[in-house]
C-alpha cells in the first residue's frame, strides 16, 4: 500500500486542481497558476524519477551499450544492425547518449517531450478543462506511458500530433508522423488506417449492435481468436515461435472476467454514446475521438480471451478518454460537476492502487537519494 501513496497523491492533487479550473476571465490568473503547478509536479515526478518499474531492466543496459555519434559510423552501424528494438528508438538512444551519457537523462528527456506534446494536445482540444485532461491521463495509462512503455509511448505521442492532420485532410503529414512512430514501436502500424476514419459517416444503430454482440462475446467468454490463430498456416521464424508462446501461456492468453474495468467501460459507453451526438454536432473534429473510443471499447469486448492483446492495443486509443470525458464534464451543471469529480476521485484512487501496488512501483527521485540499478533489481517482483 505504501508504494502506491506517491501516485495517489499526484492523482488527487491533479483532480483537486481541476475543480479550481474555470474558463471565466475572472479566474484567468488562478488557471495560469494551476497550470504552472501541473508543469512543476509533472516534471519533478516523471522527468526526475529514478529506476522505477521493470522495463528499465532492458532499456538501461541497451542505453549503456549504445555508441555515441563520436564513436564512428562503423560502431553505429553495428549497433543499429544488432538492435533488439526498432531503429528509431536505437538512434534516439545514440543521440541522447551523445548529449549526456546517463540513462536518467534519457528518462528525463523522454518524459519532458511527452509533457510538451500533451500540453499542446490538451490546449488544442480541451482548453477550458486542460487540468482535468491531465488527471484523466494519469489514471488512463499515463503512469504506464511515463514509467513503463517508453518506446510505445513515443509512437502514441506522434499519433497525438498527427490527429489534427486528419481533420485538416493532410494525409502526407499524417502518414509521415505515424511512419516515424513505427520506427519506435511496431504497434504504430494500427494507426495507419485510422486516417480514413475521419471521412466515415457514423452509423449509430450499427454501433449499438456491435456493442451488444461484444458484450455477449465477453460475458460468455467466446474464444474466437484462438480458434483462428490455431488454424493459421505456419508463420515465418520468430513470428510462429512468439505465437506459440502466447497461445500456450496462461498469463498471455488468459481471459478477463467481470471486473471493475468492465463495469467502468460499459458505464462510459452508455454515458458518452448519447452525449457524443451533441458534441459532434457542435464540433465535428470530435467525431474521430468517438471512433477511437469505440475501437477501445470493442477491443476489450472482442479480444478479452487474450490478455496480451489488451496490454498492447487499447493503449493506442485510450487518448479518447482524455478528451471525451472533459468535454462531457463541461456540459454538466455545477452540482453535477462536483459529483463527477468525487466519483472520478474514488475510481481513480482504486485504479491507481490496483496498478501501482507492487514492489517495482516503489518511487525514487534522482533529485534526492536513490538506489542503484543493481539494488533496484530486488524490487522486480509483484
Amino acid at each position: 500500500m505504501s508504494n502506491t501513496l506517491p501516485y495517489i497523491i499526484l492523482f488527487v492533487l491533479f483532480s483537486i486542481s481541476a475543480i479550481g479550473e474555470n474558463g471565466l476571465p475572472s479566474r484567468k490568473s488562478l488557471n495560469e497558476l494551476l497550470k504552472y503547478f501541473i508543469f512543476i509536479s509533472y516534471t519533478y515526478f516523471f522527468c526526475c524519477r529514478a529506476f522505477i518499474a521493470a522495463d528499465w531492466l532492458y532499456y538501461y543496459p541497451y542505453f549503456e551499450k549504445a555508441p555515441t555519434l563520436f564513436d564512428g559510423s562503423g560502431n553505429i552501424k553495428i549497433f543499429l544492425q544488432n538492435s533488439l528494438f526498432e531503429k528509431g528508438y536505437a538512434f534516439y538512444n545514440i543521440l541522447l547518449k551523445t548529449i549526456y551519457p546517463n540513462y536518467l537523462f534519457l528518462q528525463f528527456v523522454s518524459a519532458f517531450i511527452d509533457f510538451l506534446i500533451l500540453h499542446y494536445f490538451f490546449k488544442q482540444y480541451i482548453p477550458r478543462y486542460y487540468i482535468l485532461g491531465w488527471a484523466l491521463y494519469l489514471i488512463f495509462q499515463g503512469y504506464v506511458f511515463e514509467i513503463i512503455i517508453l518506446r510505445n509511448a513515443k509512437s502514441i505521442m506522434l499519433f497525438l500530433i498527427s490527429i489534427k492532420y486528419i481533420n485538416q485532410k493532410k494525409p502526407l503529414k499524417y502518414f509521415i508522423l505515424n511512419l516515424l512512430g513505427l520506427c519506435f514501436h511496431t504497434s504504430a502500424i494500427f494507426y495507419l488506417p485510422i486516417y480514413f476514419l475521419g471521412s466515415i459517416k457514423r452509423r449509430p444503430k450499427i454501433e449499438i449492435i456491435v456493442f451488444f454482440i461484444g458484450n455477449i462475446v465477453y460475458l460468455l467468454n467466446i474464444q474466437w481468436i484462438k480458434e483462428i490463430l490455431f488454424n493459421l498456416p505456419i508463420l515465418p521464424g520468430r513470428a510462429q515461435s512468439m505465437l506459440n508462446i502466447y497461445l500456450s501461456s496462461e498469463t498471455f492468453s488468459s481471459a478477463y472476467g467481470l471486473t471493475i474495468g468492465y463495469l467502468e467501460r460499459t458505464f462510459s459507453f452508455v454515458l458518452l454514446y448519447k452525449y457524443s451526438f451533441k458534441l459532434i454536432d457542435k464540433d465535428p473534429k470530435y467525431r474521430l475521438f468517438w471512433y477511437l473510443f469505440f475501437l477501445y471499447i470493442c477491443i476489450y469486448l472482442f479480444c478479452s480471451e487474450m490478455s496480451i492483446l489488451l496490454e498492447r492495443i487499447p493503449n493506442l486509443f485510450v487518448c479518447s478518454y482524455w478528451i471525451l470525458y472533459p468535454c462531457f464534464y463541461g456540459s454538466l451543471k455545477k452540482d453535477n460537476k462536483i459529483l463527477f469529480i468525487l466519483i472520478f476521485l474514488f475510481y481513480g484512487v482504486l485504479k491507481t492502487m490496483s496498478l501501482m501496488n507492487a514492489k517495482w512501483a516503489f518511487y525514487e527521485n534522482f533529485l534526492s537519494s536513490y538506489s542503484s540499478p543493481q539494488y533496484r533489481k530486488q524490487y522486480l517482483t509483484y
